[in-house]
């Protein structure tokens, strides 16, 4: 929209607007008249850079300087901290696409602020320009001080201040922020890789498409508008991707829940010609894998017929002899276990613990090797190195020979045994299947057996299924240095099939995850069309024709029942406004649409927000450092949830909504805590065994301070322990129910089990939970006895 605006692509000239040349050629007295008054300051002249304007824009327009505009362009002062003080300093901390926080601000020495000129305070429409730092370099904000009374605010040396004496603040920010300028602004900058700077003279070289003064506040308007429009589309989207990944969810708990393989196979027909259309995801494919590994578990794919030999007792004895001829030492001794609480099996299957298969489980030096080149050396993997069950070499390190032939005197992975990560990221499999020589790291551990009785793939698919997986993870210890020891993997309890079944078993898995291969693919390929289709768009609505005549523009008149009425967009989200007036301001704040003035109603400030951002921080790291995997969308919202209302809040105080997997907070993702953090990174996207979710970012150091700050650390560590092992589904049930019983005592009625049911069964969008989650007035009292033991204890 930023890019399409500053081409005149959004709306249309005026007769009636004032000649820009006119407004131009009085620019030098504004300029000395802002220097004049104290609230410019002189610059050296330079001579401008060579460069070209980028683009081609209307006739009425004007291309300029920025320095042709602007009474005052300054890198901040280096300050003197205080303690405590009535000034405030401004960091590029401060500066965030989702506004002002003032909360990352420090105080200024008052002795340092007597040597600062009046130009150097910071005044309302000023735009704050970060200027160091790869990924902060270029954030830019059109500062707004209403919010702040009295307080006065000064720049550090990392931020450079604009202050205009002419045009409106907020168009030139749409230019600044603008593709046009942001992608180019690292390549361009000067400075070493590690700290690449916007000078000055980059910055009063920078060219600025300018339009009559009334056209800029068209401008700025419009865009308000759109991306109000956007906002609504992403939530409607954002909820059909809801609603279509319940269906599959529920297709995937109707598959799991078949009680044989009759019944699996039934199941399986009945949602498999619509696969394209409930896995079309990422996400959802690979929550389809692991139900397929799930089923495997379960004796889902046997055909049911029995084998004469007696499969464990086979390989017992073989380990027997093995020892009983002094070939091996005698393995450690698992724990046993009880088959009370286990699944029924097909006939000719047991349930078996891990160690009682395997004649040898090592694992590789207990200390860091010394590194040798490539060239000379023998690979040596670690968990890095066991990629999507895979062995994959890339990027492994590598040590001399006679390291190597030290530490196989222990351990020697062979063709065929099966790798398992024992330490930082726990409980993966892959099956050995390279010819080359190389050893393991402590991390990893090597699983040895008989392959004619055992199928290692079968291994392998099985210690990777959800069941096994989380085993793993409630066997493996420890938070910064997290291990799953030896003597505890072998306890893993596993189902074991006839060998012939294993092989039969492992050509179904094969062909399936062949399936969700495919369907990666296609979704892949489908995510870089829409890329590609956008940036055509984009090029054709922009490149060419800029008076309207010779090319398109973004907006042609609609009329007929599908048209649409910008105007009718009274109240775009908080988040809009805040991207355009940089506004904190908790009270309301107005902007123009159209020629009306709307008023619009902040529903949280940038305070909140970057706290929120914090927390949502915290409790990705929380997470990752327990488990090692990444935390979905679905979880996070969940978390975030529990987590304030472990602090004392209550679930009504809050922008959480009454969607079909609320309750569900949108802003979050788009302009709240998520997407703060994901900006800041903190946190980044990553795929792991059940899907894309988020872990710990580059940046993720910075947040401990501010962690340590808000006392969050406690609270998503409480999250983690209390709710890291649960289903899905019971988050949802608790989070619905507590969300229930929070409105129905806002209104004076006191909740029961009933009463929250009827609350549930009577709201058009969380009807369908009650099929969905399997509720009843059982189900719910059991929820409410949860909840009061988790947030009224």
């Amino acid at each position: 929209m930023l890019q399409l605006a500053v081409r005149g692509k959004l709306t249309s000239t005026s007769s009636d607007d004032d000649n820009i040349l006119s407004h131009l050629s009085r620019a030098d007295d504004f300029v000395s008249a802002d220097i004049a008054s104290g609230v410019g300051a002189k610059r050296k002249e330079i001579e401008f850079d060579l460069s070209t304007p980028p683009f081609e824009i209307p006739s009425s327009w004007q291309w300029v300087r920025l320095d042709t505009i602007a009474s005052y362009i300054q890198r901040g002062k280096s300050p003197t901290y205080a303690d405590s003080g009535s000034i405030k300093i401004i960091s590029q901390k401060c500066i965030q696409w989702t506004g002002f926080a003032d909360q990352p601000c420090r105080w200024l020495d008052a002795d340092a602020f007597k040597k600062f000129g009046r130009e150097r305070i910071i005044r309302d429409g000023d735009l704050l320009w970060n200027s160091t730092g790869t990924g902060t370099i270029g954030r830019i904000i059109n500062f707004d001080g209403a919010p702040f009374g009295e307080q006065i605010f000064v720049a550090d040396s990392h931020v450079t201040v604009v202050r205009l004496a002419l045009g409106d603040p907020k168009y030139v920010w749409c230019c600044l922020a603008s593709p046009d300028v942001q992608r180019t602004l690292e390549s361009d900058a000067s400075g070493s890789t590690n700290q690449v700077e916007l000078s000055t003279s980059y910055v009063r070289n920078t060219w600025v498409p300018f339009p009559p003064l009334a056209e800029q506040k068209r401008i700025v308007a419009k865009v308000g508008e759109l991306m109000a429009l956007c906002d609504t589309l992403e939530e409607r989207r954002d909820r059909a991707i809801s609603l279509k990944r319940a269906t599959a969810a529920s297709a995937l708990i109707d598959l799991n829940e078949a009680n044989t393989a009759e019944a699996t196979a039934e199941r399986w027909d009945r949602i498999a010609p619509r696969f394209s259309e409930l896995f079309d995801e990422l996400e959802t494919i690979e929550a389809l894998r692991g139900t397929i590994l799930d089923l495997v578990t379960k004796g889902r794919f046997s055909n049911g017929a029995a084998s004469s030999v007696n499969q464990y007792e086979a390989i017992r004895s073989r380990i027997e002899d093995r020892v009983a001829q002094k070939k091996i030492r005698k393995p450690k001794q698992t724990s046993g276990f009880c088959t009370d609480t286990l699944a029924p099996l097909p006939d000719g299957w047991r349930w078996v613990q891990l160690g009682d298969l395997c004649w040898s489980v090592t694992d590789g030096p207990h200390f860091s090797p010394k590194y040798v080149d490539a060239k000379i050396g023998v690979p040596f993997i670690s968990t890095r190195n066991i990629v999507s069950g895979k062995l994959d070499f890339s990027g492994c390190k590598f040590i001399s020979r006679l390291d190597h032939e030290e530490f196989s005197r222990r351990t020697k992975p062979e063709h065929g045994d099966l790798l398992y990560t024992k330490g930082g990221t726990t409980g993966v499999a892959a099956v050995n299947r390279s010819d080359k020589e190389f050893s393991v790291w402590v991390h990893i551990a090597v699983l040895k057996f008989d392959h004619d009785l055992i199928v290692p793939e079968y291994l392998a698919y099985t210690l990777n299924s959800p069941r096994c997986y989380k085993q793993s993870q409630e066997f493996t210890q420890g938070i910064g240095n997290r291990d799953l020891g030896l003597t505890r993997l072998i306890n893993i309890i596993l189902p074991l099939p006839p060998v012939a079944e294993q092989k039969r078993i492992v050509a179904r898995i094969d062909e399936l995850m062949a399936l969700c291969d495919l369907l990666e693919e296609q979704v892949r390929e489908g995510e870089r069309l829409n890329t590609e289709l956008l940036a055509s768009l984009v090029h054709t609505l922009s490149a060419s024709g800029p008076e309207g005549g010779n090319g398109p523009r973004l907006l042609e008149p609609v009329t007929g029942e599908g048209a649409v009425s910008f105007k009718s967009i009274k109240a775009p989200p908080a988040n809009v406004v805040n991207r355009l007036n940089n506004r904190n301001d908790p009270r309301t704040t107005k902007i123009a649409a159209g020629g009306d003035e709307h008023l619009l109603a902040r529903s949280a400030d940038v305070d909140s927000k970057f706290k929120e951002a914090v927390l949502v921080g915290a409790i990705v790291k929380a997470f990752f450092e327990a488990g090692g995997e990444p935390i979905g969308n679905f979880r996070l919202q969940k978390a975030v949830y529990f987590a304030r209302r472990h602090s004392g809040e209550h679930a009504l105080n809050r922008e959480f909504a009454r969607k079909a997997a609320g309750p569900y907070n949108p802003s979050m993702k788009h302009s709240g805590g998520i997407a703060i953090a994901k900006q800041k990174n903190w946190l980044r996207e990553a795929r792991g065994r059940y899907g894309f979710g988020h872990v710990p970012g580059g940046a993720a150091a910075e947040m401990k301070e501010w962690i340590d700050t808000y006392a969050y650390g406690e609270i998503a560590g409480w999250v983690a322990d209390q709710f890291r092992f649960k289903k899905n589904e019971d988050w949802e049930t608790l989070a619905t129910v507590d969300y229930a019983i929070e409105h129905m005592r806002s209104l004076g009625v006191e909740p029961n089990a009933s009463k929250v049911l009827d609350y549930i069964r009577a709201d058009d969008e969380w009807r369908p939970k009650i099929e969905k989650l399997g509720l009843t007035e059982f189900s719910i009292q059991s929820a409410i006895i949860e909840i009061k033991a988790l947030f009224e204890a």
